[in-house]
């Protein structure tokens, strides 16, 4: 279904206007079969077809003198309109023509002008030099428009704010001012209500693009007339199609991870040009930044129903809480702490609270005002599981354990603190009270692990649409890649936490092992590894072996090992990969010409170990230091081990991987040293 145009490859379209049907077909034949022509007898028509719309030519070849319209008066008529200003007209002139005629042409807007006869080669050399500045024109232009719809549809995404529809509507709004003549767009019902809006660039009557908003499979269809589309489209389109005509007509679906369903389905009228490859691409841009803009509309919301939750949880929960600011002013005080202290219900600070209970420690000494636990966290101390006893006017003590936390800003500094007391008086509290504890400290966890990983992976979908709209600007592209790589690199921080938790617990690092073919993960980790240095020679010698192993994580291993020695080596000297099966062991290689002294056996030692690297060839590292500790543990995981050799100017690393996995308790537990 698909048929997009490639603007890059069509033919030029080259328009002969002459009087003499002779004379125009020997231009065309001069010209040679590199292009796509139509001819006409005089200007008038030029200009009929012209204001038809539709396809306009490349360039216009015009005869100087023609019997009702003469070139002079076509190229003055064609400037003084915004439609045909920067259209390439070449003058044709007899021989005898004078010069100031020649000089009255180009001032009336001819871009060249060739005398007869002619050099084929001359007239063919001009054609396509006016023919790549108007490619070049058209580029730019289409790039202007579609960085700006883009521009737009991010500023009205803004503004369209926390509302589903009226993102909906900004986005077909946008579309249409820039990106295409007619659109419709279908959400299916699931995390929002069923939505449908259609607009048209310039008509408000979109009742006509309604059943176009319709979900069906994606794709691009070109039509070369309303006749065509009538006839391929279903019946329901025809109406828009009478109206407006249709050249092209492009389904695009919402992206995969968008949190809503749907399509969008543009239209090009019947005067315009057909989508392209660059404008499917920046519509798709544009669903994109949509998508982005429903995950926050949605995730406002959801925000929204949360707080309204959470503050009715804090009403209801047994935990006696209060929140106050740093010069002891209340924000918050829950039903629990008024019904523990009931002289915080009218309080509006601290030392109001504070005046209504008295508190002693478990051997009965008074615990004075400034070492109170939310005293102790206002000033920026952590307090936990505090227990003491309190009488707060009722003429009976309660036994309560409390903790208070200071809150701070992004600089650091405490801005209000919380505290919790639970009444552990009766022993089924303390119970309750500790599984309460267990299941905030998960969600506390909860949230830390969303965001460090929902921010980054924002970051990346947005570089993933930078890198899309940069085009050919290099600087906007470098930016863009320079962002997507310290974006990676933080999440490879972060996971390489995890596996180093993971493994220094005790539990070792998560596996799943297939059935691998060595010499296949190793050549997809050199074709990753060529493409961040196209300047590096890779030498692979690579020998089939295959065993039991996780080839994620091999490729892991043997991309630190080749990194490394990409880094610590000589530029100009060649990385070694080899790989082969020696007996049941399956072996690795990797070897370097490095810079400097050798590896001494202390260097070596610290190698393998976690947050440590050698010193000399390593001083100059950026990372954590976790690489090659995470690689042997990967490596004990499976049964295998790695050494290190290190002589004059050569360093070698040796990974051993059994082919069949090994029985608990057989693992290596430490690397080799050479």
């Amino acid at each position: 279904m698909s048929q997009l145009v490639d603007r890059s490859t069509r033919l030029p379209l080259i328009w002969i206007a002459d009087d003499s049907a002779i004379e125009g077909r020997l231009t065309q034949r001069a010209l040679g079969g590199m292009y796509e022509y139509e001819h006409f007898l005089d200007g008038a028509p030029v200009i009929e077809r012209l204001a038809a719309g539709g396809r306009q030519p490349d360039v216009l070849l015009l005869d100087w003198m023609m019997q009702t319209m003469n070139g002079d008066e076509v190229c003055r008529f064609l400037r003084s309109h915004p439609a045909t200003a920067e259209l390439p007209i070449i003058l044709l002139t007899a021989s005898r023509v004078e010069t100031s005629d020649v000089v009255q042409g180009l001032a009336v807007g001819a871009n060249d002008y060739v005398a007869r006869p002619f050099v084929a080669e001359e007239l063919r050399a001009r054609v396509d030099t006016l023919i790549r500045a108007k490619r070049l024109r058209e580029l730019a232009a289409r790039e202007r428009t579609r960085l700006a719809a883009v521009g737009r549809l991010g500023r009205a995404m803004f503004d369209a704010g926390p509302q589903v529809e009226r993102v909906v509507a900004e986005l077909a709004r946008s579309l249409v001012e820039g990106l295409c003549d007619g659109c419709a767009i279908t959400v299916v019902p699931g995390a929002t209500n069923g939505i449908t809006t259609a607009c048209h660039r310039s008509h408000r009557d979109e009742l006509l693009l309604r059943p176009l908003a319709a979900v069906t499979d994606p794709g691009v269809q070109n039509f070369a007339s309303p006749a065509e589309a009538r006839a391929k489209l279903p019946a329901s389109y025809h109406p828009a199609i009478e109206r407006f005509g249709m050249s092209s007509l492009a389904v695009v679906p919402f992206p995969t991870r968008a949190p809503l369903s749907g399509v969008v389905t543009v239209t090009r009228d019947g005067h315009s040009e057909p989508f392209d490859r660059e404008d499917i691409a920046t519509i798709e841009t544009c669903l994109e930044y949509a998508a982005m803009a429903f995950e926050n509309a949605l995730r406002f919301d959801a925000e929204r129903t949360a707080r309204t939750q959470l503050q009715t949880i804090l009403e209801q929960l047994p935990i006696a809480l209060l929140v106050a600011e740093t010069d002891g002013t209340l924000t918050h005080v829950n039903q629990s702490m008024m019904n523990l202290i009931p002289g915080s219900r009218h309080a509006h600070s601290v030392a109001e609270v504070r005046d209504h209970f008295r508190a002693w420690t478990h051997e009965g000494a008074e615990i004075p005002a400034e070492q109170r636990p939310i005293s102790r966290a206002l000033r920026g101390e952590t307090v936990r599981g505090v227990e003491y006893s309190i009488d707060s006017g009722t003429g009976s003590r309660n036994f309560v354990r409390a903790a208070a936390v200071p809150l701070r800003d992004a600089r650091g500094a405490t801005t209000a603190a919380v505290l919790a007391i639970d009444d552990v008086t009766a022993e089924h509290l303390a119970a309750t009270e500790r599984e309460q504890a267990a299941q905030f400290q998960n969600y506390v966890l909860g949230i830390v692990s969303h965001d460090l990983r929902t921010p980054l992976q924002t970051l990346l979908m947005g570089c993933e649409g930078l890198r899309m709209v940069a085009g050919d600007n290099k600087k906007a592209m470098q930016f863009t890649e320079r962002m997507q790589s310290t974006t990676k690199r933080m999440q490879g921080i972060i996971e390489q936490l995890l596996d180093v938790t993971r493994a220094r617990a005790g539990g070792g690092i998560p596996m799943t092992r297939s059935a691998v073919e060595l010499s296949t993960v190793v050549s997809r980790v050199i074709d990753e590894v060529s493409l961040a240095y196209p300047n590096v020679v890779l030498d692979t010698r690579l020998g089939r072996v295959s065993g039991a192993w996780d080839a994620d994580r091999l490729a892991q291993v043997v991309a630190n090992l080749v990194g490394n020695a990409i880094q610590h080596g000589k530029k100009e000297s060649p990385v070694t990969i080899e790989t082969q099966q020696l007996g049941e062991h399956a072996e690795l290689r990797v070897t370097n010409h490095t810079k400097g002294a050798p590896l001494t056996r202390e260097q070596i030692a610290n190698i393998f170990s976690p947050f440590r690297r050698a010193s000399g060839a390593r001083s100059g590292g950026t990372g954590l230091g976790l690489g090659l500790f995470i690689a042997h543990e990967i490596l004990r995981s499976h049964g295998g081990d790695i050494s290190v050799e290190s002589n004059a100017g050569v360093t070698t690393f040796l990974v051993r991987l059994p082919l069949i996995p090994p029985q608990a308790g057989d693992e290596p537990t430490s690397p080799s040293v050479h």
